[in-house]
């Protein structure tokens, strides 16, 4: 499909997936509406009535349309039919209809497999996993799609990376697996770095609080949250500004801290959410007047405020509910309807009717569990405290029992983190120790060649009273000496500002689409000389002639220099080495198979772990490109190191940024092989 219509589709693909909704949800369905009026093509119409109330949140009206626009049969494009069976399997998903959301999920993953389409695999695995998440399914079925989403999001980095990782947080967080979450929602805020997406970077930030707050670290949380606003508040738009600062307000809430502060971040708040749009300022006039209710709960609590304020909590909440059932389909805020009954249930209480209360803390419970489990533990105080101000001791027991068992669940899961960090420290303790292996061989590694070069220079100066022909002939003979011993030293600092680099992450990629095969086969053109020093011989085989991955060519370049050297260094002389690509389904394979000494393939004594050395280095920049490298020493005829490189799907490539040359630096080469030539 193209034109005006595809526009709208792709608004619709990348704005409903958009957590920060970036795209203009409420202006996309006014086009809709427009485009059905002025549309005459049949299909065209019932595909556009159904991405409307698709929008809308009206799942069953949403379907229908969707099968009318495939049952006319003249949709032919596979990959819109594809995007109909997705949208379907959605809509199916949220009606709790699991077997036509089966059928169309399989329907919809033929489509996407067989044309590659990786991007929209992961939103369909993606909502699958949500959906079931949110009904707090079993596991089982949410691990199987997490492993194929986690395969499929190495092969992309576009727009939408960002998104997809907060997902992935998101469904890991709701099956409470929040050492995974917060490993997503961290990938997502590098992510946004690396790419200077500053909205983007507070919003992982504030995935990442929820983290915080479920480990009871409000303080940490809240810290995290003002460094964020004071490192990036030239770049932060007013929505997102307004929304950190409704974090912070939150957390002071939480912590029940009431005072200056609070006051100052109300005041922040009612100035300048006057410059958002009218649509906006009503979403976020609602979750401050819930904030503003829960600070008087907390002044009457505290003895601070009188009975008469009771009176404002009501009217707040009245406009909360009035405005949120007007304008809730578009809403960014997902716990409003949540907050409502909690706060009714309070206004009930303090009006001691008791029953009404308990409806109000029942509706909360029940919405709790789209959240963590501070809702509903918050839902169970209420319904506990009610049961004890109207006297019925026995049920308020009860739900204390419930409580605690709740929190019995939360100790046992406590205990399995305490476990996991205290395997994680012994990891880092042994990562220090290598390191401080490494700095102990540093003085060597930098003394030696350092050594070499002053005794040549020394000699060169003794020679320097004697004629020009025999200091020439000093100078000839002592110049490979420096120059090979420079190169030495000059490899071993860039490994170590290299490992440096990788261990602050600081290191970027700069990422561009290039033919892969023909780079490989450039470095291993340049190495053969090198080779040829212990009289062995360099072949290269490739099964495809030309394929374009997204790759840094200079990182390509180190890793198969770095390899290739080491290989030469253990293999037998006189013996061949063959390096070979082979095109697979997910990944590309550059296998280096050769004849010698293997490398060592235990954890810790393999030298692709070995801190700031050449291997581990190698490693560390495959895995910033999502790539993989392992030893295979069980060859029928020898021993092989095989890298693998996702590929990308084509669809997503700009063709501006393809490579067609890239120019290898015969110092960089001379320098990686400087080792076999002193």
């Amino acid at each position: 499909m193209k034109g005006f219509f595809s526009e709208l589709i792709n608004e619709v693909d990348h704005g409903y997936l958009n957590i920060l909704g970036n795209k203009n949800l409420h202006e996309t369905k006014a086009r809709i509406q427009k485009y059905i009026e002025n549309e005459k093509k049949y299909e065209n119409i019932q595909y556009a009535k159904g991405l409307y109330y698709y929008l809308e949140k009206n799942k069953n009206k949403a379907v229908r349309f969707f099968k009318r626009a495939i049952n006319s049969n003249k949709i032919n494009d596979s990959h819109e039919r594809g995007k109909i069976y997705l949208y379907m399997t959605k809509c199916y998903s949220e009606l709790d209809e699991k077997y036509l959301q089966k059928k169309y999920f399989n329907l919809a993953e033929k489509v996407f497999l067989e044309e590659k389409s990786y991007y929209y695999l992961v939103q369909l695995y993606l909502s699958a996993m949500y959906i079931e998440a949110l009904k707090k399914r079993e596991s089982q079925y949410i691990e199987k799609y997490l492993k194929k989403t986690r395969e499929m999001v190495s092969l992309l980095k576009g727009e939408e990376t960002f998104n997809i990782y907060v997902c992935l947080g998101e469904v890991y967080f709701s099956i409470k697996e929040y050492n995974s979450a917060k490993e997503m929602f961290i990938q997502a805020i590098e992510y946004a770095k690396l790419n200077n997406k500053y909205d983007e970077i507070a919003f992982g930030i504030c995935y990442l609080k929820d983290i915080f707050t479920i480990d009871n670290r409000l303080g940490e949380a809240k810290e995290m949250i003002i460094k964020t606003i004071e490192e990036y508040k030239d770049n932060l738009s007013m929505m997102t500004k307004l929304i950190l600062v409704i974090e912070i307000l939150e957390i002071y809430l939480s912590e029940k801290k009431l005072g200056k502060d609070v006051e100052n971040l109300i005041k922040y708040l009612d100035k300048n959410v006057q410059k958002l749009d009218k649509c906006k300022q009503q979403q976020f006039k609602i979750r401050i007047n819930i904030q503003i209710c829960r600070k008087i709960a907390l002044e009457l609590v505290e003895g601070i405020s009188g009975s008469e304020k009771v009176e404002i909590i009501k009217v707040l909440i009245s406009e909360c509910e009035e405005n949120y059932n007007k304008y809730n389909k578009d809403f960014k805020f997902t716990d409003i309807d949540y907050w409502i009954e909690i706060i009714r249930g309070y206004i009930c209480v303090l009006e001691e009717n008791y029953q009404k209360a308990l409806d109000y803390y029942n509706g909360a419970l029940k919405i709790s569990y789209r959240f963590n489990i501070k809702y509903t533990l918050r839902s169970y105080h209420g319904i506990k405290v009610t049961y004890k101000k109207s006297g019925d001791y026995e049920k308020a027991l009860m739900v204390t029992k419930r409580m605690n068992s709740i929190l019995k669940d939360i100790n046992l899961e406590n205990e399995k983190k305490v476990t996991k960090i205290n395997d994680r420290y012994n990891e880092l303790k042994y990562y220090d120790k290598i390191k401080e292996q490494f700095f102990s061989r540093l003085s060597y590694d930098l003394k030696d060649p350092i050594n070499s070069i002053y005794s040549s220079v020394q000699l060169i100066d003794t020679m320097s009273s004697i004629g020009s022909s025999e200091l020439k002939e000093y100078y000839l003979k002592y110049e490979n000496v420096i120059i090979k011993n420079c190169l030495k030293v000059l490899k071993t600092i860039n490994n170590l500002i290299d490992a440096v680099k990788i261990d602050a992450h600081e290191l970027k990629v700069d990422f561009k689409n290039f033919n892969i095969v023909y780079l490989i086969e450039d470095i291993i053109s340049r190495s053969v000389k090198y080779a040829n020093i212990k009289n062995q011989n360099l072949i290269f085989d490739t099964e495809i002639e030309e394929l374009i991955i997204k790759c840094d060519p200079n990182l390509i370049e180190k890793i198969i220099l770095s390899i290739l050297s080491n290989i030469l260094m253990v293999s037998f002389e006189k013996s061949e080495i063959l390096i070979s690509v082979l095109e697979r389904k997910h990944y590309i394979n550059i296998v280096f198979k050769y004849r010698g000494n293997g490398f060592n393939n235990d954890t810790k004594s393999c030298p692709f772990n070995t801190y700031a050395k050449d291997l581990s280095i190698a490693k560390s920049l495959l895995e910033l490109q999502n790539g993989k490298v392992y030893v295979n020493n069980k060859c029928d005829d020898g021993n092989e190191v095989v890298i693998l490189l996702p590929k990308l799907k084509f669809q997503y490539l700009n063709k501006k940024t393809i490579m067609d040359t890239y120019d290898i630096n015969d110092i960089n080469v001379e320098m990686e092989f400087c080792d076999l030539i002193l």
